[in-house]
């Protein structure tokens, strides 16, 4: 187990400078005519952010609900594997909720005060707008 997501890990970091470059996550030039602001640290972290939750989350969850499909299918009736694909299962179901349950309910609590009348964030309080 540790080695697949090791060996997972490791594909992430070595092709994270070049998706980086070719996403775009940095906004800015550091020198020249686009010089980098302040604001600009906070559209790179939302870059970050965005990048996490939409290209690396769901493709590690299906990762991880494979593997504890795989050890459910293979336990050969060992109920030690059949509980350990049941904890794999369980825990991605929780850790999903929490990740995407965190956001919902920042979210909805924004919506609620009415950040979006008293910030002039009529296109939502997720969206940095700088320039």
């Amino acid at each position: 187990m540790r080695k697949i997501i090791s060996a997972f890990s490791l594909i992430i970091f070595i092709s994270a400078p070049g998706v980086s470059l070719a996403a775009g996550l940095v906004p800015c030039d550091l020198y020249g005519d686009d010089a980098c602001t302040f604001c600009d640290f906070f559209i790179l972290f939302d870059n970050i952010f965005r990048f996490l939750l939409s290209n690396i989350v769901p493709p590690l969850a299906i990762l991880m609900i494979s593997w504890g499909g795989f050890l459910y299918i293979t336990n050969m009736g060992n109920p030690d594997k059949v509980g350990e694909a049941k904890k794999i299962f369980i825990s991605v179901v929780y850790g999903l909720l929490i990740i995407y349950g965190a956001w919902l309910a920042v979210n909805l609590f924004f919506q609620v005060i009415g950040v979006a009348e008293w910030t002039g964030l009529t296109e939502g309080w997720w969206k940095i707008n700088c320039k």
